[in-house]
């Protein structure tokens, strides 16, 4: 059944009438990838309660306040009741629920990802907004000086378009500012990847490419983050720099390097649905009477030629 799911409106023309395929969006649990998805952070109105943006993966790895002792965290302002309507760019008229991290707290929720070991892969994928593009305003990455984990062994996704690999830069495509898009970043043995997408179709803005850095990996001690990764307002901060505000819908990890094509399905149904709610995508009972429907269409249309 999941597989069948993954046939939504993107793979319609190709059921409309016989056109080349296109590969269709996959759910963040398909069969394929399931086996490394370690955190889905989605639908905040439903599984955020202030303090705790409950894991929809199956692994258990909570998104919580970390417990650090400086700087002391504050909790993310609660879903807006009437969630805002996003009047630009690829969302347009969609009402969408979500975190928002505020540039004047020190908010930050955390999750350990689960691996005993350093982590030598891993993609991510973040639904949000900014009206900050910035290298400072990172909304979702591995490791954070806000948290105390110092300036390496981190992966960051951060505003200007850029990953953040180990203190290294990688440029990318400036995030357009008050806009929902999504990102997705690939770390493979060191090489990064980044995907971004505001329309259309979803394009390689980094990579892949060898960051140069020290390690080769991310530690496991270091966990993922959402929120003011890259700094807060405290003096007792490491690091420096600046945050801006954050609006996160969704947010998905997975403990492997996933192919060009998985990460496309998955930008791709992140795209219908950016609270990453399965509920939205077509059940496939109703794809085949589509099918069906649309295929007499068609063989009428060949026997009126």
């Amino acid at each position: 059944m999941r597989l069948a799911k993954t046939l939504t409106a993107f793979a319609l023309p190709a059921l409309l009438c016989p056109v080349a395929a296109t590969a269709g969006p996959i759910l963040p649990d398909d069969p394929t990838v399931a086996g490394s998805l370690a955190l889905w952070a989605r639908q905040a109105g439903t599984n955020f309660n202030g303090t705790t943006w409950a894991d929809s993966s199956g692994s258990g790895n909570d998104l919580n306040l970390p417990v650090t002792t400086s700087p002391q965290f504050t909790s993310p302002t609660v879903p807006i009741a009437s969630a805002p309507t996003i009047t630009a760019g690829a969302y347009n008229g969609q009402t969408v629920n979500g975190v928002l991290f505020r540039d004047t707290q020190n908010d930050l929720l955390g999750a350990d990802l689960g691996p005993t070991n350093n982590l030598t892969e891993t993609t991510i994928f973040v639904v949000y907004s900014t009206p900050d593009s910035s290298s400072g305003t990172r909304p979702a990455g591995i490791g954070s000086p806000s948290a105390g984990t110092g300036d390496i062994n981190n992966f960051h996704i951060a505003a200007d378009g850029s990953l953040r690999y180990d203190n290294g830069n990688n440029t990318g495509v400036d995030d357009p500012a008050g806009q929902l898009l999504v990102r997705a970043a690939r770390f493979d043995n060191g090489i990064v990847t980044n995907w971004q997408f505001t329309g259309g179709t979803p394009s390689i803005t980094i990579g892949p490419v060898d960051n140069g850095g020290s390690a080769g990996n991310i530690l496991s001690s270091d966990q993922f983050f959402l929120g003011d990764i890259r700094t807060g307002s405290t003096s007792n901060v490491t690091g420096g720099g600046t945050a801006g505000e954050v609006f996160v819908s969704s947010a998905i990890a997975y403990t492997d390097a996933l192919t060009n094509d998985q990460i496309v399905g998955i930008i791709e149904f992140l795209a219908l649905t950016p609270e990453a709610n399965p509920a939205l995508i077509p059940e496939p009972g109703s794809l085949l009477l589509v099918a069906a429907g649309s295929g007499a269409v068609c063989l009428r249309r060949r026997r009126a030629s």
